[in-house]
């Protein structure tokens, strides 16, 4: 049997889903889990149950946000994103993104952009660490802001 790592994406999810469905007859009946119609092999997967949520990664992170400095918690953050197998990353960022970036606020309070400014201060950040692993962060591209609201 071949391995496949979940750096892969799609690929992984594939394979993980093959693992656990036999007798599939066309392309429909491979993204179709309990009737529902999914658009992607992870989400299929997920539906099946057999991927964990990021429950553990959210604690661990929840936990830090209270006794680590913001440095710290986004290397803990990157360090979850590099070396945990996260069913949804970008949700994980979306909730400890203020947090995390509380210094790049302040440091751009002045400005009517500082929201976008220091949103996009951390998701630089975070993707430049794990550009040094040589990991590429798929979901950085679909949440940078792009407008200010002065």
């Amino acid at each position: 049997m071949y391995t496949v790592h979940p750096n892969q994406g799609d690929v992984y999810y594939l394979h993980l889903f093959l693992l656990h469905i036999c007798g599939l007859t066309s392309f429909t009946n491979l993204h179709t889990v309990g009737g529902h119609l999914c658009e992607t092999h992870k989400e299929a997967c997920s539906h099946l149950n057999v991927l964990e949520d990021d429950a553990e990664s959210r604690d661990c992170l929840a936990d830090a946000t209270q006794c680590c400095m913001l440095l710290q918690l986004r290397l803990l953050f990157v360090s979850i994103l590099l070396f945990c197998e996260l069913t949804d990353p970008l949700s994980l960022f979306k909730q400890f993104a203020i947090g995390m970036g509380e210094d790049f606020a302040h440091m751009y309070s002045a400005s009517c952009w500082c929201d976008v400014i220091s949103h996009n201060k951390l998701l630089l950040c975070t993707q430049t660490s794990c550009g040094m692993h040589r990991t590429k962060v798929w979901w950085i591209s679909t949440c940078r802001h792009r407008t200010a609201h002065c």
